[in-house]
Order: structure tokens, then C-alpha cells, then sequence
């Protein structure tokens, strides 16, 4: 099964906190870079039934649901980031595709000048709803 990674729709996160012993429970969209590495996985996962998780056999809303069950069982891995700013050797041993995505997502954190736009977008979103 090929699945562009454009065509993948992110799920929303569940963000579970305990305080003062009350569960607060939410929900939030993924930030972008971890929204992009989802993407990548999920695409390579379904495209390659033995890549990630064995998906031989299944139709393609098992096949999407298994590859999810797999993305978070590897989050760790995937969001990880190394000092030296090169791949862990954990996401050495994952498809090219991911990698891709994984030294994308780097390069973006390591980058000052992409901070400095996000900032400006973001002032500009705010002077707008003033206006």
C-alpha cells in the first residue's frame, strides 16, 4: 500500500497530568516537526508490510492502525536528538524515508533563523487579531 505523506492525517495528542492528585486530561495538535515524523512513519510503515511491523495480510485500516500501535511504541526513538547532531544509532536502523525526516527535524531546531521566523509569524498572527 503507497501512502503519500501529505495525504496522512495527524491525530491529535492526549496529554495526561496529575496534580494535587487530579487527572487533567487533553488534547492538543502535534507540533509540526513530530507531525512530520508521523507522517514519514506512517508512510513507510504502510508501504513496506515488514519495514516497521509486519502488516502482511492486512487490509489498509489494520495496516493504518498497527503502523499508529508501532509509531508510538517508537517515539522515544524517533523524537530522540543527539548532541553531535547526527543520528543515534537506534535511528541508524530505521528506514532512509525516516531518516530523512529525523535529520529534517534536526536541522530545523538547530537552525537560529528559522526560530526567528516562527517568531515573526507569530507576531504578525497577533497584530492582526488586534486589528
Amino acid at each position: 500500500m503507497k501512502i503519500n505523506p501529505e495525504d496522512i492525517k495527524v491525530p491529535l495528542e492526549k496529554v495526561v497530568e496529575v496534580k494535587n492528585r487530579e487527572v487533567q486530561v487533553s488534547l492538543a495538535k502535534m507540533d509540526d516537526k513530530k507531525a512530520a515524523i508521523y507522517k514519514s512513519f506512517m508512510s513507510a510503515c504502510a508501504s513496506d508490510d515488514k519495514a516497521l511491523v509486519d502488516t502482511t495480510d492486512m487490509d489498509d485500516e489494520s495496516t493504518m492502525k498497527a503502523c499508529m500501535m508501532q509509531f508510538d511504541n517508537m517515539k522515544a526513538i524517533l523524537m530522540e536528538t543527539s548532541n553531535s547532531g547526527e543520528l543515534t544509532p537506534a535511528q541508524k536502523k530505521l528506514p532512509p524515508t525516516l531518516q530523512k525526516a529525523i535529520l529534517r527535524k534536526m536541522d530545523k531546531a538547530s537552525d537560529p533563523a528559522s526560530h526567528e521566523d516562527e517568531e515573526t509569524d507569530e507576531e504578525e498572527e497577533m497584530e492582526e487579531s488586534d486589528d
